[in-house]
């Protein structure tokens, strides 16, 4: 164990942070601002926990499962230094990576040597590392899919009902981090594990081991439904899903330059030397030669389906779960390409470590292995590093001398694992991002946003114009809005609604998304739009640089914040965030909606357009009452009180985002949301001084609660009950 922690400390500490293009963007522009803003709420009485006011007019947080509220390793980030936290998670996440995958392979009956070499080329093979360069919230899942199978293979031996349980919890915890692609991903090769033993264990048992593999399955993600339901009601809004993965295809990106992935060392290819050498010589393996039959086919077919559309097997397999929308890039799929390599290298280090009872297959083994070898001298684009090349002359080297001296075959092993070792630490295939010493660049501005902060009122908004420069140095990124508590109209996440997407890209430049560019921060163009701008409540437009802003035809002032680096301009046109109107217009196409917003010429301070009328059938008057008052009494995330002040019957707009979790009450009588202006609220009030409220329970959050605790009831009950036999067994 000391062995596997020092590693994972090393990778972090020392390998990723090494010189690198820039810095390791998604842990310091989108997963440190949500655990700060997590931690935030946790010490302010769970406020913002279910709902962020900040990004993207307001925005479901708990739902979102990018947040990993509940995986445990992130409690970290309540007791730690912000930075550290992170270093220490990304750490955690290696070790029980690394664990798991000792433990699997001391189930396949592996030996010491052997399972200790599965660790360590799992800790430092290419998914590990390159998903601990990207974040913890994707190195997170990819931890525990050796637990998983772990479990998996102590099923088809043995079924009990207590592996069971323990299959469903290492894939619920797999969940939690928030990555839900690795989880499908655990679940595609574990059913493939099953059929492989079906078709290749010709024994009644098997079928034993079949079901109980598939009720841990089942059981899993009940056991989470806490984050499942509200994240599934989340991402059926979202312009991930809403975007056709066709249309994603069209946008690039999908093929893989293999020659220049191993000739650069870099993502996707899990190129490792020492590995494919292993793996080449597997076949001839006098051991565990099911499974190896099993890795090698599935690293084989996972490689294949991972060039994407270069090959016709990819248009097929997207049809399967997960599919294309949550796979995106087909390279994602070396992953398991590359975790295939490091269970074979286990089971040949297994079968190196045995005695030589069958020389001639040794001897098949040393031919492979030159041969081999000297394809990869030959053959490898850029050729071999010069650590590669003593790794892999070292392999066939050890082999010939352990079949003539059966008796250094233990020995042998061990040599062969340093060379996989050397080969995994002197040439790493890693995520090109680099980690920081520090995370203070967060709050480069934070002065000048704390002085923008006291100007500000509940009904503004800002817009940011980040740079690259400025997310190089972390200044002004999207989620500073977060950091800094400042309301913005927009938000740097995969799952953005779909409705405030297409809003905020017709009010950037002018048309909707309909491309992967969905999830980038558009440049400004002459397309900006500032009526949306204006009904969103965009009052303050910030930059780190000046070019593109002010956008071309806005008039804006100048707003001074002792802040050279920072530019901030304020509109004079805003409306407000809350505000009262007296008539609506239903427009149920909401293209024709959006695009009315944008171009047309109504009065957008005096008509909202919404798409399905209210259950009065009331619409308003369009000579009606002049303009009433809108006051906060409180703002808080998940719960807002506004005085309405009417001087006839209208309604009240308020320009956050839409969701299913909003429920209101007007002077403690509920009352029915609609979607306005495309993305926002609103509803119907009476004439006169009315007390609105609107609060965040999302019911989906409530249910899954239910499922979750009463699955963990069971699964606790199970595992009593199994301790109870064995204790009377013994």
């Amino acid at each position: 164990m000391a062995v596997l922690v020092a590693t994972a400390a090393y990778v972090v500490l020392v390998e990723l942070h090494r010189p690198a293009p820039f810095p390791a963007f998604d842990v310091y522009i989108y997963y440190l601002p949500n655990k700060l803003h997590a931690v935030y709420g946790a010490w302010h009485g769970g406020k913002g926990l279910l709902w962020n006011p900040y990004q993207a007019c307001g925005e479901p947080f708990f739902a979102n499962p990018a947040m990993g509220l509940l995986y445990p390793p992130h409690l970290l980030f309540l007791v730690l230094e912000p930075n550290a936290a992170v270093h220490a998670v990304l750490v955690v996440n290696m070790v029980i990576g690394a664990t798991g995958m000792l433990l699997l392979a001391r189930a396949m009956g592996l030996g010491r040597v052997a399972a200790l070499g599965g660790a360590l080329a799992f800790e430092l093979g290419d998914g590990m590392t390159q998903l601990t360069g990207w974040s913890p919230m994707h190195s997170g899942p990819w931890a525990w899919v050796p637990w998983a199978l772990f479990f998996c293979e102590r099923l088809l031996r043995a079924p009990n009902p207590s592996d069971v349980v323990y299959l469903a919890v290492v894939l619920a915890l797999g969940l939690l981090p928030g990555w839900v692609l690795l989880v499908a991903l655990t679940y595609q090769l574990i059913a493939l594990r099953v059929v492989w033993e079906v078709v290749t264990r010709r024994r009644d048992e098997r079928w034993r081991g079949v079901g109980s593999v598939a009720a841990g399955l089942a059981v899993a993600p009940l056991l989470v439904a806490v984050q499942v339901l509200p994240a599934t009601e989340l991402a059926r809004e979202s312009q991930r899903i809403a975007l056709d993965f066709a249309d994603f295809w069209a946008y690039g990106g999908l093929t893989t330059d293999v020659r220049a992935s191993i000739r650069d060392r870099i993502p996707p290819v899990p190129f490792v030397a020492t590995a494919l050498l292993l793996a080449a010589a597997a076949p001839f393996s006098v051991r565990h030669r099911r499974l190896i039959g099993f890795y090698l086919l599935m690293g084989a077919g996972y490689a294949i389906l991972a060039l994407g559309p270069a090959t016709p097997l990819f248009s097929l397999y997207v049809k399967l779960p997960p599919g294309g929308a949550t796979l995106r890039y087909p390279n994602r799929l070396f992953w398991l390409t590359g975790l295939s390599l490091t269970v074979l290298t286990a089971l040949v280090l297994d079968g190196f470590a045995a005695p030589v009872d069958r020389p001639r297959s040794r001897w098949l083994m040393t031919a492979v292995a030159l041969l081999g070898g000297t394809a990869l001298w030959g053959l490898t684009p850029g050729g071999l590093r010069p650590a590669e090349a003593i790794a892999v002359s070292t392999v066939p080297l050890v082999l010939v001398t352990a079949t003539v001296r059966p008796r250094l075959a233990p020995l042998a092993a061990w040599f062969v694992l340093g060379a996989v070792v050397l080969d995994l630490v002197a040439v790493p295939v890693r995520f090109p991002g680099r980690l920081l010493p520090s995370a203070r660049g967060l709050w480069r501005h934070a002065d000048a946003f704390a002085k923008l902060r006291a100007r500000m009122s509940p009904q503004d908004r800002a817009l940011f114009g980040t740079s690259l420069s400025s997310m190089f140095n972390l200044g002004l990124v999207t989620k500073t809005a977060t950091i800094m508590r400042i309301p913005v109209v927009y938000d740097y996440e995969p799952l953005v609604g779909s409705r405030l997407g297409n809003y905020f890209s017709a009010l950037w430049h002018g048309s909707p998304i309909t491309t992967g560019a969905a999830l980038t921060m558009p440049t400004v163009l002459a397309g900006y739009r500032s009526r949306l701008a204006d009904v969103a409540s965009v009052r303050y437009l910030i930059a780190a640089e000046t070019r593109g802003l002010p956008p071309r035809g806005v008039e804006l002032s100048t707003v001074d914040v002792g802040d050279r680096d920072l530019q901030v301009y304020a509109s004079r046109t805003v409306l407000p965030r809350a505000r009262w109107v007296p008539r609506i217009e239903v427009v149920d196409d909401p293209d024709a909606l959006l695009n009315r917003m944008a171009y047309g010429d109504d009065d957008l301070g005096a008509v909202a357009f919404v798409e399905e009328p209210f259950p009065s059938g009331f619409t308003g008057e369009r000579d009606g009452p002049a303009s009433g008052t809108v006051r906060f009494i409180r703002d808080d995330p998940e719960q807002i009180v506004l005085d309405v002040d009417a001087p006839g019957r209208g309604f009240l707009v308020l320009a956050d985002q839409h969701s299913p979790g909003w429920r209101a009450s007007v002077n403690g009588a509920d009352a029915p949301i609609r979607r306005a202006n495309y993305a926002f609220r609103a509803i119907e009030v009476a004439a006169g001084r009315s007390r609105v409220t609107f609060r965040y329970r999302p019911r989906s959050v409530a249910i899954g609660a239910g499922v979750s605790a009463a699955t963990a009831a069971a699964v606790v009950l199970v595992l009593l009950r199994s301790g109870r036999q064995r204790h009377v067994s013994a």
